[in-house]
């Protein structure tokens, strides 16, 4: 930072004061910093992208470009994506998912890793750079990477390049690859939660999701009533996870899809619903059938399934159930349970 001019150490300070800001309900942070950037890099297009391979070829989970024109910025992007979506190798000799470590949080030209010729024979150019009129450009760009994981391509396409903008793009992948990091983390999250709203609060016993390493990411209510009340929780997740043998009786369902991971059940010992159950009864002045059925729902069974297993009618479980939220003062299966676990 302190080879840029101070006007330019102004304007970057500026940039990564946004990178480093979580907006709520807002636009994505790169679609605010873009246009700055390439007005700072006398760019004619300032983009970030991330590819990621599908059985069938390439696609794109994140694309952002600014080009003068808003129609070019549009046109760029849908040239990109197209051209993304049908190739089968990787762009230039950088590996795309994983570079090699002298490409990795670099600035670089395209030159340092292939000459002018090739890059003109090339599908990119051909079927993105031509036709969008940046045919002839430079690509100042730089690999952000986690580790040998790419979290991005980010970048401007300039006539030319000199050693000042060098120093400019330099001094701004500090805070994108923050922003970058904390963005993935983000969106991991979300489709985490996203399947314990569908699911976790389904379910009555303690729940959690979990990664293939047996962290917790997300829990309902049963499983965090749980996690305070035993110091077992943890290890038994993360001895499940690695498929070793765990103090408590977890069971383990694979999250299909990106997010990976696993959705856990910890079911309590018979004895144990039995003797916290019995407390309820007088705690919460239940009714012998009350009881009966909160047992049920302890074990994680379904309305059918405690109707089915108390002989009595359906309705008359859902009757039931209503009757616990009211002597629990809770709204949820799993808040229910979580206040039958906080019993002492």
């Amino acid at each position: 930072m302190s080879r840029l001019t101070r006007a330019d150490a102004a304007r970057v300070r500026e940039i990564n004061t946004e990178l480093r800001t979580v907006r709520l309900a807002a636009p994505s942070a790169m679609s605010a910093v873009l246009p700055e950037v390439r007005v700072l890099l006398r760019g004619d297009c300032a983009g970030i992208h991330r590819p990621k391979e599908t059985p069938t070829g390439w696609a794109i989970d994140l694309c952002h470009f600014d080009v003068e024109r808003e129609a070019g910025a549009r046109e760029f992007t849908r040239l990109y994506t197209q051209y993304m979506c049908k190739t089968r190798q990787p762009v230039g000799t950088a590996a795309l998912l994983r570079p090699a470590r002298t490409q990795r949080n670099r600035v670089m030209l395209p030159v340092d890793d292939m000459t002018r010729e090739v890059y003109e024979q090339s599908d990119v150019y051909r079927e993105v750079a031509r036709p969008s009129g940046l045919g002839d450009h430079q690509q100042l760009r730089v690999l952000i990477c986690e580790g040998s994981s790419l979290l991005a391509w980010f970048g401007v396409l300039t006539g030319a390049a000199s050693a000042r903008d060098h120093q400019v793009l330099a001094a701004l992948v500090p805070a994108m690859r923050e922003r970058l990091v904390f963005d993935r983390r983000v969106q991991d999250a979300s489709c985490k939660s996203g399947a314990l709203d569908a699911v976790l609060e389904l379910l009555a016993v303690p729940a959690f999701v979990i990664d293939d390493r047996g962290a917790v990411h997300e829990a309902n209510a049963a499983g965090r009533a749980l996690f305070d009340a035993s110091g077992e929780v943890a290890g038994s997740l993360r001895d499940a996870a690695a498929r070793r043998p765990c103090t408590l009786d977890v069971a383990l369902t694979r999250i299909r899809g990106e997010c990976g991971g696993f959705i856990a059940r910890i079911r309590a010992p018979p004895h144990d619903v039995r003797r916290r159950c019995a407390l309820a009864g007088l705690r919460w002045t239940l009714t012998p059938r009350q009881a009966e059925v909160l047992a049920c729902l302890a074990e994680g069974q379904a309305n059918p399934a405690i109707a089915a297993t108390l002989g009595i009618a359906l309705r008359t479980v859902e009757f039931h159930v209503t009757a616990l939220f009211d002597r629990a003062g809770v709204e949820t299966r799993s808040a229910l349970v979580a206040s039958l676990l906080a019993l002492r």
